[in-house]
């Protein structure tokens, strides 16, 4: 989160808020084409590898090697056609063919990253987590390093080239460390094809393809409703906020991906999932709740530190945007279960309700009511809340979960408390500054059990001691 944060704020400083605009529109791109390009493999050959506690070395490789051709394949066909289409595609980002060249640049570069995300999809599912760690880690530096070097350098094209530039030096990383470890080891079986586990294989691919593309193209569609609304300082507004929100989803994800859904890939039982999915929702509830109260009451401070005062405008949205990261999360692990009871068809079902239903929101807010930029973070809010009931609808009815009384106490609690907080800053910052610490700890004593509570106490006295 550091380098994130790091790196967010020299964008900020150096491309102001047409820059970031336009930035933002690019990330969009790579983050769509790593969804696309790859076909969705990376996630079946996590959730593959992960099922079986130790699985042939030759039956890993067969997947490996066969997805990693795959994958070649698809990324030379589509960097030539992002070549071909360069300037259509720019104007199609950012109503202008001026970025015709940084779009030939990302399509030379983006192929090393669908390498590098199929690399990290091997060791996720082998469940290497201290490798994993120390590999998301370094990437996480790398990227960082060469964002603010090339920014530095070549000021805008250098921002967007190293979206992808950041993938050459991590694949050079990968390959070294897994020669080391003997996880690229290939023959000639490697290369052989296994009819019945290809397909299965490829199915769950294609499915995850899907929903990533539904994701990335509602986020992108939005994107370009506020451009040709709002301009494109509007999106460099909207970015400062989303950036925030991509700082901690990435360590959420990393924690949902790396620990929760391995396991859940290896139960049968509908217990095991109600006990698991109960878990982790009180986990991340409590997380949340403080974190959202407490960059509604910051955002003022927030956006000074990490941006510029050019940024004050996105403040605006904070009240909306993040109870929406709340509740998308809470939808995301409402939905943990469905992966593992492969309930394809429902899980493209919710996504694609849920990012139609965001970009159509947004356009009919701001073209027929004429609402400001306020109209893409309130679509955000109401879409991730009917995402996370129809996750609980269907989680209710195919495992016959709920929550415990203890969670849903807190669940309520949360959903009251959140709102209330939003009041007492929105009336006067400064109130919002005094009153978060007493009703965070009102809501902690109400909600925590004696476990909790006491762990929290020698926490606190360990940070003081």
């Amino acid at each position: 989160m550091i380098c994130g944060v790091t790196r967010t704020k020299v964008l900020a400083v150096l491309l102001g808020v047409s820059g970031m605009g336009v930035y933002s529109q690019f990330t969009n791109l790579v983050s769509l084409l790593n969804f696309v390009v790859p076909l969705g493999l990376p996630f079946s050959l996590t959730k593959f590898i992960s099922e079986k506690e130790n699985i042939p070395e030759e039956e890993r490789n067969k997947l490996l090697s066969g997805s990693l051709m795959v994958i070649i394949a698809s990324s030379i066909l589509v960097s030539l056609t992002l070549i071909v289409f360069a300037s259509e595609i720019s104007y199609l980002l950012t109503n202008s063919h001026d970025y015709r060249d940084l779009v030939i640049i990302i399509s030379i570069l983006i192929p090393f990253s669908f390498i590098v995300s199929l690399f990290e999809a091997l060791v996720r599912g082998l469940r290497k987590l201290n490798l994993l760690t120390k590999l998301l880690m370094t990437a996480s530096v790398v990227s960082t390093v060469i964002a603010i070097v090339f920014v530095w350098i070549w000021g805008l094209a250098g921002a967007v080239t190293s979206i992808a530039a950041g993938s050459v030096a991590m694949l050079i990383i990968y390959a070294f460390v897994f020669g080391k470890a003997g996880l690229l080891r290939f023959s000639k079986s490697s290369f052989s094809v296994d009819k019945k586990l290809i397909t299965g294989y490829f199915k769950l691919g294609l499915a995850s393809l899907a929903i990533g593309a539904i994701n990335q193209i509602s986020y992108l569609a939005v994107r370009t409703i506020a451009i040709d609304n709002l301009g494109i300082s509007a999106n460099g507004i909207y970015q400062s906020v989303l950036g925030i929100s991509l700082n901690y989803f990435t360590l959420i994800f990393v924690l949902i991906s790396n620990y929760t859904l391995p396991k859940l890939n290896a139960y049968r039982d509908d217990g095991d999932f109600r006990k698991e999915i109960n878990e982790t929702f009180r986990i991340f509830n409590f997380a949340l709740t403080p974190l959202v109260c407490a960059l509604i009451v910051c955002r003022f401070l927030i956006v000074t530190v990490l941006y510029s005062d050019d940024f004050l405008a996105a403040t605006a949205l904070y009240k909306y945007q993040f109870p929406g990261d709340f509740f998308k999360v809470l939808a995301w692990i409402s939905g943990l279960w469905i992966i593992p009871k492969n309930k394809i068809r429902l899980w493209l079902s919710l996504e694609l309700i849920t990012f139609t239903l965001y970009p159509l929101l947004s356009f009919i807010l701001l073209n027929k009511f004429g609402m400001s930029l306020e109209a893409i973070s309130v679509s955000y809010l109401v879409s991730n809340v009917l995402h996370f009931l129809m996750n609980v609808y269907f989680l209710r009815r195919n495992i016959r979960f709920s929550l415990t009384s203890q969670n849903l106490k807190m669940f309520l609690m949360s959903i009251l408390l959140i709102p209330l907080i939003i009041v007492i800053s929105e009336q006067s910052p400064l109130a919002g500054y005094f009153a978060i610490v007493p009703i965070l700890a009102i809501w902690f004593m109400a909600v925590a059990d004696k476990e909790e509570k006491s762990m929290l106490w020698r926490l606190i006295r360990r940070g003081t001691a």
